[in-house]
């Protein structure tokens, strides 16, 4: 259950309808009303599989999902130019077709300490403008553009979504996003995701995102799943 609700839910009815993710919705339960900011989601678990996507879609229809549309995530990479190298680091910079309006942006830093995680930010879509007009100082990598485009489903409780990774035009292989729709609370859907990935790809257990083992109540937002697909788009990338 949500921290500081007593509405006895993990998700109030009439929530769990999609409109979180475009627009500001009102969670409202005995202790008053608090503002669900509109990059609130359910909680995602991001995998990439050596499954073809038809191979996956049968899957998931066979089970009883149902196809609701289609869904597009894209990733580019702005490197500082050769003079401001030592002084910036690398930006990602990321759109999901489920927050049309949204810019999500993952900076790259040389250090890995877990006490200063790299800056992150959700900001909306005029962020790419000002982006252009930097040009001086960060440039876009082409060559680094990932998109992953696919078929999205409704499964019960569940919103799957999967589809093709490109790059430049080459296919580097396929993602499956599947959300759990009924909590915004990282630990609480835990459980639930992981029976539906033990249904359907056991062989993806072991790849649990970080933030749903933590035993804290954190919050999960779009940024959270962002960071998946940026992180597997960093391994493919890799691949020949």
């Amino acid at each position: 259950m949500d921290e500081g609700c007593g509405c006895g839910r993990v998700l109030c009815a009439g929530e769990v309808n999609g409109r979180v993710r475009r627009e500001a919705s009102v969670h409202r339960h005995k202790g008053g009303e608090r503002k669900i900011p509109p990059e609130v989601m359910g909680v995602s678990w991001v995998i990439e599989t050596e499954r073809s996507q038809n191979s996956i879609e049968q899957l998931i229809e066979s089970g009883g999902g149902t196809k609701i549309g289609l869904f597009v995530v894209d990733s580019s990479t702005y490197r500082p130019v050769d003079q401001l190298a030592n002084n910036i680091g690398q930006l990602n910079v990321l759109h999901h077709s489920n927050f049309p309006e949204s810019t999500f942006s993952l900076a790259v830093t040389a250090t890995n300490d877990p006490k200063q995680p790299p800056p992150k930010s959700i900001s909306d879509r005029g962020f790419d403008l000002i982006l252009s007009k930097l040009s001086g100082a960060l440039q876009m990598d082409s060559s680094g553009k990932f998109d992953a485009s696919g078929t999205e489903y409704s499964f019960k409780d569940f919103r799957v979504r999967v589809g093709t990774v490109t790059q430049g035009g080459s296919v580097k292989g396929v993602v499956v996003e599947i959300e759990y729709t009924p909590t915004w609370v990282a630990n609480q859907a835990s459980m639930m995701l992981s029976e539906f990935i033990n249904m359907f790809f056991p062989e993806q257990t072991a790849s649990k995102p970080e933030i749903i083992t933590k035993p804290t109540s954190d919050l999960y937002t779009a940024l959270d799943t962002l960071n998946q697909y940026q992180q597997i788009f960093n391994r493919l990338r890799k691949k020949a």
